[in-house]
C-alpha cells in the first residue's frame, strides 16, 4: 500500500541548493495502457545515467492519497510490446524526477515536461501513517496540496 501526499510548486526549483544539487535524477516516461474507476494499468522506462529498466505497473485506488500497487520488473522488448498497446486517450508522461531526503524523508519531485500543454513541477512525499505529519522543503515554494486532485494524477496529465 502506498500512501503519498502531493504538492504543485509555484516556481521553478533552484537546481543549485544543495539539497537538490545531490538529488538523485532519474528520466521516466509513462504510457498509460488503460485506466478506469477500478484502477490503472501503466508501464514506465526508467533511466539514470546509463542504467534503464522497464516496469509494469497495477494500481488501484483506496481513497485520496491511499492505493495499492502491484509493481513488476520486466524486460525493454516486454516494455515495447505493451507500449503498443498504450490508451489511444492519453500521451506518454515524461518527466524528470529529482530524488532527495529531507528531514529523514525521501521526497520525488517530478519535473513533468510531456505532454506540453500539462507541464508542471509535484511534489511527493510517501508516508508510513495516512494523518501523518510532514515537513516540506522551505527551499521549494509551494502553491497548494493537491493529493487526491484528478487533474493532477499522472492518468489525468497524460491526457494532454
Amino acid at each position: 500500500m502506498e500512501i503519498e501526499r502531493k504538492f504543485l510548486l509555484a516556481a521553478p526549483p533552484d537546481p543549485g541548493h544543495p539539497v537538490l544539487s545531490a538529488a538523485r535524477r532519474v528520466q521516466l516516461e509513462q504510457i498509460y495502457l488503460s485506466v478506469g474507476p477500478a484502477g490503472e494499468e501503466r508501464i514506465r522506462h526508467w533511466r539514470c545515467g546509463d542504467t534503464e529498466r522497464f516496469f509494469h505497473t497495477l494500481l488501484t485506488p483506496l481513497r485520496p492519497g491511499v492505493r495499492t500497487i502491484d509493481e513488476r520488473e520486466i524486460g525493454p522488448e516486454a516494455y515495447a510490446r505493451l507500449r503498443r498497446r498504450g490508451d489511444p486517450g492519453r500521451q506518454p508522461v515524461v518527466k524528470e524526477r529529482w530524488l532527495f531526503d529531507w528531514r529523514g524523508r525521501l521526497f520525488e519531485l517530478d519535473i513533468i515536461r510531456e505532454p506540453a500543454s500539462r507541464a508542471c513541477r509535484i511534489l511527493e512525499v510517501q508516508l508510513d501513517k495516512e494523518r501523518q505529519q510532514v515537513s516540506l522543503p522551505e527551499f521549494l515554494l509551494i502553491d497548494r496540496e493537491v493529493t487526491g486532485h484528478p487533474a493532477f494524477s499522472n492518468a489525468d496529465i497524460a491526457r494532454g
